[in-house]
């Protein structure tokens, strides 16, 4: 039998709220053992802890979205690490969604990479996988999780839209990739 395991939701958004109950239903009955929820925010990631104690099988992650590096204050990370320092009772199983994204640069760079590198030394301390977003960024990426040691906690690539040069690097440093939504756009 396969076991299917959703690395990549965010089922606190509020498109889910009419339907929530019955999304994890149809879930689980497509074979899919666990669910990962992951937050983008401080907000979002208190949700996904919610969740997660809420339905068996799912699982959160916590983290600042590179589209939010710009808003992340001490207090959120205060906040996160706290969430993540109980990750039994709170169901956390790693630190996400971080990473990079340059196509929308929502956040300015160097704000993306000096808070995305300072999640990756927090998930390190606390010995949590990192869920990783990277949209036009990969050279960044790579180096940043080089440089901070992410192999020592585990990273997944999720949503992966690199090209083979890029799946070698990944694999090569030990990470996971994940082939989601992109693999269905006419231009993959």
């Amino acid at each position: 039998m396969i076991m299917l395991i959703d690395s990549h939701a965010h089922l606190d958004m509020p498109h889910f709220d009419a339907d929530r109950d019955a999304v994890i239903v149809r879930a689980r009955e497509a074979s899919v053992a666990a669910i990962l929820t992951l937050g983008v925010d401080r907000a979002s990631s208190q949700r996904a802890v919610t969740l997660a104690q809420r339905y068996e099988g799912v699982f959160a992650a916590v983290g600042i979205h590179p589209h939010e590096a710009k808003h992340a204050t001490p207090e959120d990370y205060n906040a996160l690490m706290g969430l993540a320092r109980e990750r039994e009772v709170n169901r956390i199983i790693a630190w996400g969604e971080i990473g990079l994204d340059y196509h929308y640069d929502y956040s300015p760079r160097d704000v993306q990479q000096r808070e995305f590198r300072r999640q990756v030394r927090i998930a390190r301390e606390l010995d949590l996988p990192v869920c990783i977003h990277s949209r036009d960024a990969h050279d960044d990426v790579l180096t940043i999780l080089a440089e901070e040691h992410a192999i020592d906690a585990g990273a997944v690539m999720h949503c992966f839209s690199g090209d083979e040069l890029v799946a070698r690097r990944c694999l090569d440093l030990g990470f996971y990739i994940s082939f989601a939504g992109p693999v269905t756009f006419t231009n993959a």
